[in-house]
């Protein structure tokens, strides 16, 4: 049985249409509000027609209903600026070239999702930002095939959130929505790779369906790495 979550079919009538309780002095259940998540069976060889509710938190609804993903647009470029100095001022300089020349940052991203001028070894890759209130709040990469490289370390999909948004759930929301641009790709399963030691990004693989494959160490890396399969027909 394949599952989807009613958002990601119809996101303009599941924000009109998020329901929640709020729960106060309620034996076993912390006080606060709660959404219901509502999952529809999207198996064209099933007839039973199913809808689960799952319970979601607050913050998780709100987040399900804010975060969406585009492509790179020059529209938003003071937003992604912002997010980009934030990394910088961590010590993390990924995107030092696009502080340098944003248009031509963002012309390399555009040309690597339609496979222009691609140098040898290199497999066609489509990078989404994630927006949530205005803000970048995140990056994610989608390869559209797999290298001996990319098999090893990398896999199908890689992504990072800013810094003052991480611990918020942001990772898992960005992650569960590229799986669906995945799948409209004609993509089945997907690969994705992290440091044994990245707990965290463990856990959004894992929430979003991730399966280990192995954990191992490989040439000219110090880290161990763990390798995760998703299959994208399995309910979700």
């Amino acid at each position: 049985m394949s599952i989807a979550p009613f958002h990601s079919l119809f996101p303009e009538r599941a924000y009109k249409e998020i329901r929640s309780i709020t729960v106060h002095g309620l034996r076993g259940l912390p006080d606060g509000q709660y959404g219901f998540l509502e999952l529809y069976c999207i198996d064209p060889a099933c007839d039973c027609r199913r809808v689960l509710i799952k319970e979601t938190t607050q913050k998780i609804t709100r987040m399900i209903s804010d975060l969406s993903l585009i492509e790179p647009d020059s529209r938003w470029q003071s937003a992604f600026l912002d997010m980009a100095a934030e990394f910088a001022a961590s010590g993390d300089g990924r995107y030092r070239a696009a502080l340098t020349d944003f248009s031509a940052y963002r012309q390399r991203l555009t040309d690597d999702a339609h496979g222009d001028t691609l140098p040898a070894g290199r497999v066609r890759q489509t990078t989404y930002w994630g927006v949530a209130d205005a803000q970048i709040v995140g990056c994610i990469h989608l390869r559209h095939d797999l290298t001996p490289a990319l098999r090893q370390i990398g896999g199908h999909i890689g992504y990072v959130i800013r810094p003052a948004k991480r611990g918020h759930g942001y990772g898992t929301a960005l992650l569960s929505q590229a799986l669906d641009r995945a799948r409209h790709m004609g993509l089945t399963r997907v690969l994705i790779t992290c440091d044994v030691d990245n707990l965290a990004s463990a856990r959004v693989i894992e929430k979003n369906g991730g399966q280990l494959q192995e954990q191992a160490m490989i040439a000219g890396y110090t880290k161990m790495i763990a390798r995760y399969w998703i299959d994208l027909s399995a309910a979700q």
